[in-house]
């Protein structure tokens, strides 16, 4: 999967973005049958690919900015919101009466608010 907010260098959250997905499917099963080798598995059946985008159905996401300009992602080095409400990796939004747009993503938060506003209600 391409990824703009990696590719620009402003999100590093997924590691293993860049690689080819076979090559992380084939890493991974070398590791699984690696780990488990003391087991004695008699056989490995291969690992079922999912897709490459839209596959998670909840994340985490840091709310900041301005109840004007919010952002909806993660934190910089410095402190400072990183919007990612386009991350490809969310599912997007099936729920047409959620009131989010078309093609929005299901990570993406329906009203800005801070830490501290959160804590005292």
């Amino acid at each position: 999967m391409d990824c703009a907010y990696f590719d620009a260098g402003r999100c590093r959250s997924c590691t293993l973005m860049g690689r080819p997905y076979p090559a992380q499917l084939a890493e991974k099963q070398a590791r699984a049958e690696d780990l488990l080798a003391p087991f004695d598995v008699a056989e490995w059946a291969p690992p079922v690919a999912s897709g490459e985008r839209d596959y998670r159905n909840k994340a985490k996401m840091v709310v900041g900015g301005t109840v004007d300009a919010p952002t909806i992602g993660i934190l910089d080095a410095d402190g400072h919101g990183v919007d990612l409400q386009a991350c490809g990796i969310c599912s997007p939004v099936t729920a047409p009466h959620s009131g989010r747009s078309p093609g929005s993503s299901r990570c993406r938060a329906s009203r800005p608010t801070t830490c501290r506003a959160a804590r005292a209600s």
